[in-house]
């Protein structure tokens, strides 16, 4: 995490979000893209898949 908010924030055209889009005017992104991201970030920062039966969630 504190190397992704690194990398964000070197970024001179960083708008403060955690999942920033390029593609967006405003900045944001659909629900299922943050999910999907997340779920990546899950996998590589080694946590379980799962969470008392629910994957974790953004």
């Amino acid at each position: 995490m504190e190397d992704r908010l690194t990398e964000l924030g070197e970024r001179e055209e960083w708008n403060g979000h955690l999942f920033p889009s390029s593609q967006s005017a405003s900045g944001h992104i659909a629900t299922q893209t943050v999910r999907n991201r997340f779920a990546d970030f899950v996998t590589r920062a080694g946590l379980p898949p799962e969470i008392g039966g629910e994957p974790p969630i953004p």
